[in-house]
């Protein structure tokens, strides 16, 4: 695999320095400790995008087996008043 040029990572926060984290989801590749970040920009825009759960079983997930990706929202509202940064 080629080292990509960029690589790009979508955030509700502007950022300075993108500094590691402990992610949040469901499979132990989503909980871990790093810096999430893809060659895809658009694989990135997903997650500027801000989230509204509309009860207890709400859900965010981004199918990245298609292109563009495609984002599945249960129970969840986007919050259009919000800016996001890739």
């Amino acid at each position: 695999m080629d080292k990509p040029e960029y690589l790009y990572h979508g955030t509700r926060k502007k950022l300075d320095l993108l500094n590691p984290t402990q992610g949040v989801g469901y499979g132990m590749a989503d909980n871990e400790h790093g810096v999430y970040a893809v060659s895809e920009r658009e694989l990135a825009i997903p997650f500027a995008i801000s989230y509204r759960p509309l009860g207890d079983g709400a859900v965010f997930s981004v199918e990245t087996s298609e292109r563009p990706p495609r984002i599945v929202l249960k129970d969840t509202d986007v919050d259009w008043d919000q800016v996001g940064y890739v």
